[in-house]
């Protein structure tokens, strides 16, 4: 299954493939979400790769190399600068990282690599976005540069529609998106304006 995939080559795949034999992990075992997916239709490049393990092997590989990957609160893992996994992101979906992995109709494969569908992660995004949980800039700006590749847009809201989130509040965000790309230089030449301020006064 490669819908809609054109590019088979992402950023960071070396990184990645180290990675998974230095730590034994089975590349079956594993789900690229997040920027993968918009690269390998060539939407935006990604900027590191995110990865959804097998629960089964996450907790096997805490036990064998616990003492060596950096861990957060929530879970997530830091294999290194630009590889990392994540736990538990599409449940509020009622998919858990089980059936990200084993069922197909919920990622593509690429060379033997699952990646996460594009409804998938347009979904996720669209529902930080409503909850700001956070609200990202540039999750705003995939939801418009997804929305312009899929222009009809006809399974993006699937998962969305089986949600409690208000409809009003999803064609809001979908405006915000629009704007957002129409004013984008400058609104990021104002958020880096302001990041600037806060990191004088937080250094004071």
């Amino acid at each position: 299954m490669t819908k809609g995939i054109v590019n088979t080559v992402f950023e960071y795949y070396d990184e990645l493939l180290e990675v998974l034999d230095k730590y034994n992990i089975h590349v079956s075992d594993v789900c690229l979400i997040g920027g993968t997916a918009l690269n390998v239709r060539n939407i935006r490049r990604n900027r590191d790769i995110d990865i959804v393990i097998k629960p089964s092997r996450y907790t096997t590989l805490l036990r064998e190399y616990g003492n060596k990957i950096n861990k957060t609160d929530q879970g997530d893992l830091k294999f290194s600068e630009n590889i990392h996994s994540k736990a538990g992101v599409f449940e509020v979906f009622n998919i858990p990282d089980e059936n990200l992995i084993n069922n197909q109709t919920y990622h593509d494969i690429l060379g033997g690599v699952k990646i996460a569908t594009l409804d998938l992660v347009y979904a996720k995004k669209m529902y930080r976005l409503v909850n700001h949980k956070p609200f990202r800039l540039k999750d705003l700006y995939d939801v418009y540069l997804i929305r312009k590749y899929d222009k009809k847009c006809t399974q993006l809201h699937a998962l969305l529609n089986k949600t409690s989130l208000s409809k009003y509040r999803i064609r809001f965000v979908i405006f915000l998106s629009y704007i957002y790309h129409l004013f984008k230089p400058a609104v990021d030449f104002f958020v880096n304006i302001l990041k600037r301020i806060k990191r004088k006064f937080t250094k004071n």
